[in-house]
Formats: C-alpha cells, sequence, structure tokens
C-alpha cells in the first residue's frame, strides 16, 4: 500500500516511528510538486494541514489551488485525516482555520488518538460521512534504542528534583503558568526548559536592549533555579541526556488536544505531569500519569509534588499498548477498509 503524505517529512518523529512496521511505502511529496503521479498513490493521509503549506498561513489563491487539487484527488484516491489538532497551536490565521474546517468535512477518513477527539469532531462537523478509528500515539522507541543511550544519573542525596519542559512554550500563558507553579514550589526544584522561551516585553524592539533584557532575566531565573536552554530544535542524543537527567517531566499546556511529551515521558518511563485536557484526560489513569487542571498554578504544584513523593515507584511499561508495530498495523488495517469501501 503506497501512502501519500502531501508535505515535507516532519521533525515529529510520530510517522519515523510507525514506518519500519508499515505494510508499505510512506511517500512524501508537497501537494503541488509536478513529479507527483497519484496514480500510483492507494491512500493519501494528511496529518498537520499547516504542514501542507510549510507551516506558512497560505494565501487565498495557495488555497485555493490545494482545493482544487485534493477534490480531484477525492474522485480517484481515498484520503484520511490524522487528528493531532482541532486547530493550529498559535498561527489561528482564517486561511488555516479554513484549511482545516475543509479537511475535516471532506475526507473519507479519521484517525483519533482518544475518544474526547471523536466527540468533538462529531459537534463541530455533523454533516461529515466520515469514518472513525481511535489509534493511539507510539511510543518513540527508534529513540531510546540508539546506540549513544546515557545510562540514568545518580542523583546524590538532598539534591534538587529535576523537572524537564520538553518543547516549544508556545503561549505567554504556558510560561506564566510554569514560572508560577514553580515560584510556589519549595527549594528543593530545578527547572530546565528544552528550547528558549523568553517573551521579550512588547516596547523592547532594539536588538541590544533585548540582549540585556535576556541576559538580567535568565540570571534572575537561574538564581532562583531555572535553565533555559538556548536550543531551538533538540537532536536525539541531547534529548536523551536530557531525559535521563530529569526525574519529572512536565507538560506545561493551556488548551490543547493531545501531546507527544505524554508518550516521550512513557517511552522513558518517566514521571509525567500533564494537564486535564483534550485525549490526555483519557490517559491520566489509564498511564499513571499525574493531572493538573489547566491554567491553575496551585493545581499544577500539586501534581508536581504528588510527583516527586512518588520518585521511588517505577512506572510501568506500556511498550505492549504502544509499541510503533501494533499502531502501524492498527493504521493500516483502517486504511485498507478505507480503501476497499
Amino acid at each position: 500500500m503506497n501512502i501519500l503524505f502531501p508535505f515535507k517529512r516532519q521533525k515529529n518523529k510520530f510517522l519515523d516511528e510507525i514506518e519500519p512496521y508499515f505494510k508499505g511505502n510512506f511517500i512524501y511529496k508537497e501537494f503541488d510538486d509536478s513529479t507527483l503521479d497519484i496514480n500510483k498513490i492507494d491512500v493519501i493521509n494528511i496529518h498537520w494541514p499547516e504542514a501542507i503549506f510549510d507551516w506558512k498561513s497560505p494565501t487565498d489563491s495557495r488555497l485555493n489551488s490545494f482545493k482544487e487539487k485534493f477534490n480531484k484527488w477525492l474522485k480517484k484516491k481515498k484520503i484520511i485525516y490524522t487528528r493531532h489538532n482541532i486547530y493550529p497551536h498559535t498561527l489561528r490565521t482564517d486561511n488555516f482555520i479554513e484549511l482545516y474546517d475543509f479537511v475535516c468535512y471532506n475526507v473519507h477518513g479519521v484517525i483519533h488518538l482518544g475518544k474526547y477527539s471523536v466527540d468533538d469532531y462529531k459537534k463541530r462537523y455533523k454533516n461529515s460521512k466520515a469514518k472513525h478509528a481511535m489509534i493511539e500515539h507510539p511510543m518513540y522507541l527508534s529513540i531510546k534504542k540508539q546506540k549513544f543511550i546515557y545510562k540514568n544519573h545518580q542523583k546524590p542525596k538532598n539534591s534538587r528534583i529535576n523537572l524537564l519542559v520538553f518543547g516549544s512554550i508556545r503561549l505567554r500563558d504556558e510560561l506564566n503558568l510554569i514560572l508560577s507553579a514553580f515560584s510556589k514550589l519549595e527549594k528543593k526544584y530545578k527547572i530546565i526548559f528544552s528550547s528558549n522561551v523568553i517573551f521579550y516585553p512588547f516596547l523592547i524592539r532594539i536588538f541590544y536592549l533585548q540582549f540585556l533584557y535576556k541576559f538580567i532575566y535568565r540570571l534572575f531565573y537561574k538564581i532562583k533555579g531555572v535553565i533555559f536552554l538556548e536550543k531551538g530544535y533538540v537532536d536525539e542524543k541531547f534529548l536523551i541526556k536530557l531525559i535521563n537527567q530529569s526525574d519529572i517531566l512536565i507538560v506545561p499546556r493551556i488548551d490543547l488536544l493531545n501531546s507527544g511529551n505524554l508518550y516521550l515521558g512513557l517511552t522513558f518511563q518517566k514521571h509525567t505531569v500533564v494537564p486535564r485536557v483534550g485525549n490526555i484526560s483519557e490517559k491520566i489513569n489509564k498511564y499513571n500519569l499525574f493531572g493538573y487542571d489547566s491554567n491553575n498554578p496551585s493545581s499544577l504544584v500539586k501534581a508536581i509534588t504528588k510527583a516527586s513523593d512518588n520518585l521511588e515507584t517505577k512506572i510501568k511499561c506500556f511498550e505492549h499498548l504502544l509499541h510503533p508495530k501494533k499502531i502501524a498495523n492498527s493504521k493500516y488495517n483502517f486504511l485498507k477498509t478505507i480503501k476497499e469501501t
């Protein structure tokens, strides 16, 4: 089975984990690529609609061009949508929202990562005739099995508990949430942000003032036990080092449908603190996660404290449920069903 992903191969390893076990070929081609032969494709699978336009909001003409191509595909092929988000995380332009709605209304099938997504979809797109399947996010086993994996560090007694916030902080409210919670914690904690997440005040436009502001800001928080790493994309070697040197993984999100970082925590069997939102709410009891009320610093403090109190308890391995091979087989079976109807 040949699966077309109408976007460039992504840094997100979601599909990379599944590909080695999938009974077919993954083909990455941009929708307007002149070398694309649609006759050699069995199923088209859209994941992140923004990725179709390389994460840049399309012009009206580009959006219309995609819709025309999409409608031509519909006459020949089955189109599937894997629903990672309800709408874009940050760049919620009118054209991106229109793109999301267009895709959702017109596909033949939708893969959801949880029941919340199914229910939400059916409320939003009541006239959609799409068939639905719930297939979970895979573990990141290809990362865990790398040869350069680090050994877990030995923590000295009475040392600080390392909290890791991995990935981009997309909103100032997310940063405020975690820093506000951190300020309420005891001094035994250290928090590490894996990426550069400083938000400059609106009036600071001059470069050297930004540099000065960043220096003072980081120095102030470093004294308090907060580390901001100068990282954009984190390579796998550095990621493994960060994970193995952390005690608790925190997902500081306000509003989202899914989180790959949840599965990163499960992969490395880390105590993981997550918000009670979207599909994530369903996973808290299932995978022994520590949940908190979104946008509530006090609730986040309680979740971190509870996770800390349970550090001696080893997190279960859920590989039997989330192995990429299992996910790949479920995906194949659903696509095969859609293709044959």
